[in-house]
């Protein structure tokens, strides 16, 4: 599965969203919306947010395909090698793990959107973003040339990245483990004391457990000019949403620590 994520008329609010799926050997196939997330142990709905829905083949023909539940699809593909499913994504929420889009940024958890078919999660997935020049991208998982290769779609949709112009960046090296600190907002920043006090306790933690199980680490911050305290944790990064910005440093600098 090949997802394609893209940058556009971001105050709207909808992402677009296309993903290419191999169907050579189908004569149909049903797709699936998930409806869990990482952090939340109840169903999701995440299928509401979907506008635009449609199936092409590879000569760009609307096929045939009706929604068999209200979070999965049933696609006829006899004949066709591939399919391209393109939707939109409604992306107003920000918080740890949401999915959100504005002329700042484009933030997403790919839980909340990416559509798939069961019984190929265990295949390699490919993510490209179709993103300004400008862009940097946060993610647990490395891009090259704006594109990552996943080798299944739970490593996919368990990375969340944050791509935007506005990215603050910090990294520290501790115990042979890279850590990278991300920050999204505008907030003035005392990077020597974050960085000593967040080594103090990776230092400790590591010591502690006597082992860290990878090799570099992501911290994704969305800092909000309104009152947040939220953090979602994944394997190889964590989304922390916290505000207001100009407490950060002050009052809030103990509760940054505590959901860091």
């Amino acid at each position: 599965m090949k997802y394609t994520v893209t940058y556009e008329n971001p105050n709207t609010q909808y992402i677009p969203i296309t993903v290419e799926i191999d169907v050579t050997e189908d004569n149909f196939v049903e797709l699936q919306f998930p409806v869990w997330r990482p952090g939340r142990y109840e169903r999701a709905d995440f299928a509401k947010n979907i506008h635009s829905f449609q199936v092409l083949d590879e000569n760009k023909k609307i096929i045939d395909s009706f929604k068999s539940t209200k979070d999965s699809w049933k696609v006829d593909c006899e004949g066709t090698r591939s399919i391209f499913v393109s939707y939109k994504f409604y992306s107003a929420e920000l918080n740890a793990g949401s999915t959100f889009m504005d002329d700042q940024q484009l933030y997403m958890n790919p839980v909340n959107c990416l559509i798939y078919l069961k019984d190929r999660q265990d295949m390699s997935c490919q993510l490209t973003l179709d993103l300004p020049t400008n862009f940097e991208i946060a993610c647990g998982s490395a891009f090259k040339n704006n594109t990552a290769v996943f080798k299944n779609y739970h490593e996919l949709v368990d990375s969340p990245f944050i791509a935007s112009n506005k990215l603050t960046h910090f990294e520290f090296e501790c115990r042979k483990i890279k850590f990278h600190l991300w920050f999204q907002g505008s907030v003035k920043l005392d990077d020597t004391k974050i960085l000593k006090d967040i080594k103090a306790y990776t230092i400790a933690q590591i010591d502690r457990f006597g082992s860290f199980p990878v090799d570099e680490y992501h911290y994704l911050y969305q800092i909000l000019p309104i009152k947040a305290y939220h953090g979602v944790e994944h394997q190889k990064s964590t989304v922390i949403a916290l505000g207001p910005t100009y407490d950060l440093m002050s009052k809030l600098y103990d509760d940054f620590l505590g959901v860091s």
